[in-house]
């Protein structure tokens, strides 16, 4: 069975439970929250300083009213009506207009990706399951501090494959193939036979007992088979019997 225990990405006060012990979730499925208000408060203040486009209006409006004067005095210049002083403080009030355009547009995107950035901080507020399967366990409870040393929020389980572990004899666990299908028995009530698919075949045999780890993989899908029961090998030889 393959087992998360969910947990939180910051330390906080738990806000809310969004599902119960027993319920099925899928991949990304929120689970629980932490509080959030003042995150969400800040959030509202940069949304509105990145909808506000006044500084970009104001700076392009400054803009085309120092262009037109310097454009203005350059030809004035060349038949003796402006001053060469005039002229150059003229560009450099237009060139200067240019460059406080640019900020205005810096700062308008800083103020779009400052959203962007509280947005993901209050996603981090969120925690989500990260895959697929049943919720086995709520570790907190609304109101509860959750710590960054005991961080666990919720235990989910993937139920969809079984995995059954079995200590082999090395002759037997050598016949074995990585995908291969094989029989094994289930100590259900009436016991049934079923298939399982080679995961994994240690190449490592423990010198203590002459046993080889092998791991199996057993489809349920239809959820047809609980997860703990205990678990025979049929094949020839003898093996350990291990629980899915």
């Amino acid at each position: 069975v393959e087992s998360s225990h969910v947990a939180a990405s910051d330390s906080g006060v738990l806000g809310k439970i969004m599902v119960k012990e027993g319920d099925r979730v899928s991949v990304d499925q929120p689970l629980a929250a932490l509080k959030n208000e003042v995150l969400q408060r800040t959030l509202e203040i940069a949304q509105l300083h990145a909808q506000s486009d006044a500084k970009v209006r104001s700076a392009e409006a400054t803009l085309r009213v120092r262009k037109q004067k310097y454009t203005k005095l350059q030809p004035l210049l060349e038949v003796g009506h402006a001053n060469t002083a005039e002229v150059e403080r003229a560009q450099a009030e237009y060139e200067a207009a240019i460059a406080e355009l640019e900020l205005a547009r810096q700062e308008s995107e800083e103020d779009r990706l400052e959203v962007a950035r509280i947005r993901a901080q209050i996603n981090r507020t969120i925690i989500q399951s990260p895959i697929d399967g049943w919720v086995t366990k709520i570790h907190h409870r609304p109101g509860d501090y959750v710590s960054t040393n005991h961080p666990q929020v919720a235990t989910v389980v993937k139920l969809d494959q079984l995995r059954v572990r079995f200590y082999l004899l090395a002759s037997e666990a050598g016949k074995l193939r990585v995908n291969q299908q094989v029989n094994v028995l289930l100590e259900d009530e009436p016991p049934k036979q079923v298939s399982a698919r080679v995961e994994f075949v240690s190449p490592v045999t423990d010198p203590d007992s002459g046993t080889t780890r092998v791991d199996l993989l057993i489809d349920n899908a239809e959820m047809q088979h609980r997860s703990g029961t205990p678990c025979q090998w049929t094949g020839d030889g003898s093996g350990g019997v291990d629980r899915q």
